[in-house]
């Protein structure tokens, strides 16, 4: 039909040659074909009606007063693990601090022990070797008994 009207107008036209018409009446065929069919318009209407609708009620499903309610509940929230962070980061500073004089104290500790223990190897060490004195003596001593037994001088 469109293509009727359109040849009429350029045939009316004395500028228009043949091959601009059927150029033109190609152009018109091809674009007729291209057109949706009725079927797929009125489909593509009742998706843009379901759409307009689901949009519609996603729109009134958002109450302001409810997502104001969310907002502020999760900022008192978040202020609230902000400060309970806060007094973590202080108690681990102030612990950090009682670890470092816990340290201290075991180290002068340990310094402490090692120079008991120094002093108890050096004592240890005197011991045994006064120890191996009186055994050396004692052998000199039975060795004496035994010769004066033997020769009944003593």
């Amino acid at each position: 039909m469109l293509l009727a009207v359109v040849a009429t107008v350029l045939l009316g036209c004395s500028q228009v040659t043949s091959e601009q018409v059927q150029d033109l009446e190609q152009r018109v065929e091809e674009l007729e074909a291209a057109a949706p069919t009725a079927a797929e318009v009125e489909d593509l209407q009742s998706r843009l009606t379901a759409a307009e609708e689901a949009l519609e009620r996603f729109t009134t499903s958002l109450d302001p007063d409810a997502l104001v309610a969310r907002t502020e509940a999760t900022d008192a929230e978040l202020v609230r693990l902000v400060d309970a962070l806060s007094v973590l980061e202080e108690e681990l500073a102030i612990l950090g601090e009682e670890l470092t004089a816990v340290e201290s104290e075991l180290s002068t500790a340990t310094s402490d022990l090692r120079a008991v223990v120094d002093g108890v190897r050096t004592g240890l060490d005197e011991v045994r070797a006064e120890n191996d004195e009186l055994r050396a003596l004692i052998v000199t001593v039975r060795d004496r008994l035994d010769r004066c037994q033997a020769d009944g001088s003593c």
